[in-house]
């Protein structure tokens, strides 16, 4: 009867450390979680040789709360006419990245008048659109950046680094 007693007991004991150990590592589990991963976009520009920018080289758009329906993320950058003569420019963004282009919507600003309208996918093709600037003349263009609140899918924790591009206008 001991033997059966001892035996009884150290089953028990397996037992009773075996649920234990399964609810320890049950209760450590993260719970699912609803919520949407935001998606993370900036900008930057570049001077060239007859541009100047401010900030040069840095992010002037940053932002890491994309939401459809959010606040837009906006950014500003000064452009300076560095000749001494008129010029018309153009403008487009380039990256390596991709995956924001169906979804997010750019507007593009110099002083009041819209130079660009629509997503991401079309602003890295030229504008239309020009930037008129006087003989050693300073514009500032603002940039607002947002996701529809149509959009679903395709946004969550994705991210694109953006570098800003300048042409000249064709006469």
């Amino acid at each position: 009867m001991k033997a059966n007693t001892n035996h009884l007991l150290r089953f028990t004991g397996f037992a009773g450390g075996a649920v234990l150990a399964v609810g320890l590592v049950l209760s450590g589990r993260m719970p699912e979680s609803r919520a949407e991963a935001p998606a993370r976009l900036s900008i930057t520009a570049r001077p060239t040789s007859e541009l100047g920018v401010a900030p040069a080289g840095v992010e002037f758009l940053a932002t890491r709360r994309l939401l459809p329906g959010g606040r837009p993320a906006r950014g500003r950058v000064a452009v300076s006419n560095f000749t001494g003569r008129r010029q018309s420019l153009r403008l487009r963004v380039s990256s390596a990245q991709r995956e924001l282009e169906s979804v997010v919507r750019i507007d593009v600003r110099a002083g009041g008048p819209q130079v660009f309208e629509g997503r991401l996918a079309e602003l890295r093709s030229w504008t239309r659109g020009s930037l008129e600037f006087r003989p050693r003349g300073r514009r500032k263009v603002e940039f607002r950046a947002w996701v529809p609140i149509s959009v679903k899918s395709g946004y969550q924790g994705r991210s694109a680094d953006l570098e800003l591009e300048w042409k000249k206008a064709r006469s």
